[in-house]
């Protein structure tokens, strides 16, 4: 299962690319992945207004995704960010994965490295 990040950023938009199993595995966000995901598939759309469909189709298998999505402490987060260099919605998801103590599933490499560094 490819995190959900790579649903919207992959070449092929097609879902069934991505074929769901029928037992999700439970992914744990901050709350503002709903609006980041919106704002990709938004892009998308103004740089291929031709593919408009197939993107919001894509985008339709986020809501079939089993993602929890918390609320991360923003003083924490703020931290986080003037610690890392991160935004603070990149940080936001450093925080959760903190929070958790678990890892963390990122194309970012900003991120990627602010986690191995930062932990």
């Amino acid at each position: 299962m490819p995190p959900p990040s790579e649903l919207f950023c992959s070449g092929s938009l097609k879902p069934s690319r991505f074929p769901l199993p029928s037992k999700m595995p439970k992914m744990i966000a901050p709350s503002l992945i709903s609006l980041e995901l919106t704002n990709v598939c938004l892009k998308k759309i103004w740089r291929h207004p031709d593919q408009r469909e197939s993107i919001r189709e894509a985008f339709r298998l986020y809501f079939r995704l089993n993602i929890e999505m918390v609320h991360p402490d923003c003083m924490s987060v703020m931290d986080l960010a003037e610690r890392s260099g991160l935004t603070a919605y990149d940080a936001s998801y450093l925080w959760v994965a903190r929070w958790l103590g678990s890892d963390l599933v990122t194309l970012d490499k900003a991120l990627e490295n602010a986690f191995r560094s930062i932990g």
